[in-house]
Formats: C-alpha cells, sequence, structure tokens
C-alpha cells in the first residue's frame, strides 16, 4: 500500500512518473497495478487506463481510494490477459516479471495487445546488484524466481520488440559525498562494493559523508541510459512497431 515514508515505495512510484512522457492522451493498461496509486497518477494524462492485478485485496483498496472517470481495475491473471489485440497504446508493467517463471508467455500477451506502434514500459530488479545486495543483507526474496541481468533482459525483450532501450533507475548525486560516492561506482562494473557486508558498506558510506538512513523523494532518483550495470532497478522502454 502506498507509503510516503517508505523509500522502496518512492523508488516504485518514480518509475510511473517516468511513464509519464508516453501516457499523454493514450489509452493505457497498468499490468500488475498493484494498490493502483501508479493508475491514479497515469490517468490525470491518459484517454483511458485499466489497471489489473492478480490480488483481489489491492484491487478493492485501488477501487476505495481513486474514483477517476477514465479508470477502470479488474482482477486478472497476467498470464491470461484479456482483452482484444491491439487494445493499448501503453503498458505499464512494473516489479512484476520477476515474480513470473513464464515470462514468455506475459511478454507474447503484452505483445498481443498492444498496438502495432504500442509502447511497454517494463522494469525489474537488476540480477547483477539485487542479488550481491541481499547476500550482503543476509537475506533473500524468496518470490523474485525469476531475476534478469540487463542483458539477459534485453533478449528476453527482443524476441517480441524491435525495439528496446534499456534505463537504470539509481539515487541522484545531490550532494558532494554522494557525488563522490557515484564517481566511484561508474568504475565499479562488476558491482565489487556489494560483495562487503552491509554493515561495512554502510560504515564506509558514512566515512565518505552519505547519510543512506535518509528517506529519498522523487527529486533523489534518476532514470537514465548510464551505468546499468551498477543500477538498482533495470527500467526499459520497448516498441512493437519502428518508429
Amino acid at each position: 500500500m502506498p507509503n510516503y515514508s517508505n523509500g522502496l515505495f518512492i523508488s516504485h512510484l518514480m518509475r510511473y512518473y517516468f511513464a509519464l512522457q508516453f501516457a499523454v492522451n493514450k489509452v493505457i493498461l497498468d499490468a500488475g497495478c498493484g494498490a493502483g496509486y501508479g493508475c491514479d497518477l497515469l490517468s490525470r494524462v491518459a484517454q483511458k487506463i485499466i489497471g489489473v492485478d492478480y490480488s483481489q485485496e489491492a484491487i478493492d483498496y485501488a477501487k476505495k481510494h481513486y474514483s477517476c472517470p477514465n479508470l477502470k481495475l479488474r482482477t486478472m491473471n497476467l498470464l491470461a490477459l484479456d482483452f482484444n489485440e491491439d487494445t493499448f497504446d501503453l503498458v505499464t508493467c512494473f516489479e512484476v516479471i520477476e515474480h513470473i517463471r513464464e515470462d514468455h508467455t506475459l511478454l507474447k500477451k503484452i505483445s498481443h495487445i498492444l498496438k502495432p506502434n504500442g509502447v511497454l514500459v517494463m522494469s525489474t530488479p537488476n540480477q547483477l546488484t539485487d542479488r550481491l545486495h541481499m547476500k550482503s543483507m543476509n537475506t533473500k526474496t524468496l518470490s523474485h524466481i525469476n531475476l534478469m541481468s540487463p542483458k539477459k533482459f534485453r533478449t528476453r525483450l527482443s524476441r517480441f520488440f524491435p525495439i528496446v532501450k534499456l534505463y537504470g533507475q539509481r539515487r541522484k548525486a545531490r550532494t558532494s559525498p554522494y557525488a563522490f560516492y557515484s564517481f566511484l561506482k561508474r568504475f565499479d562494473v562488476l558491482n565489487l562494493r556489494l560483495r562487503l557486508s552491509y554493515k561495512k558498506r554502510e560504515s564506509a558510506l558514512r566515512r565518505l559523508g552519505v547519510e543512506i538512513k535518509e528517506v529519498p523523494s522523487l527529486e533523489d532518483f534518476e532514470i537514465s541510459k548510464g551505468m546499468i550495470r551498477q543500477c538498482q532497478t533495470i527500467v526499459a522502454v520497448c516498441r512493437k512497431g519502428g518508429i
């Protein structure tokens, strides 16, 4: 559920703000809409948006809290998307594919329901950083059964979309200490920093003057083409047609 004091939520919301540039006056499907806050944001510029999620609890929450006239919410299995061919201009699908083994089926369904020049904006945790980060914290996310590296993610998407552009989401270098850390990270293409335990990494960041406990704002994140191997989350923009 929406929690503006949670950094992970803010990070997720940032991906919907990124998708706004593709959403103006478009017919949109938010596949895996969760509690609906992303649908609500996109509905402000969309012609029409449908949010679908497997969780009835999430859809009930979304229906209770968001009621824009151009927004519809439905419970639906994403591997059985019940829409006609060439229905949507834009499909957003954030933090879903890593939970699904049958990613071929999901991408095939999305490609089928997108219009000929339609756009898919999809995100997933970066396997190159996520597993190392989780290991450094001595934990794991059991529901992440299909993590992908940027290369693997591009390969899977390219089977259905002739144009695939990858972006990385990361914290901005908004202070001098963080700018220095970001500069160092640029050269760490093997993500060796994440092989330190979380406590050692946190201690090193503090010595650099980087405060990592603060709750970030939207302005603290960027989604750009640089340092994709080192990013936390991969964001793909895929076009069905050759625009």
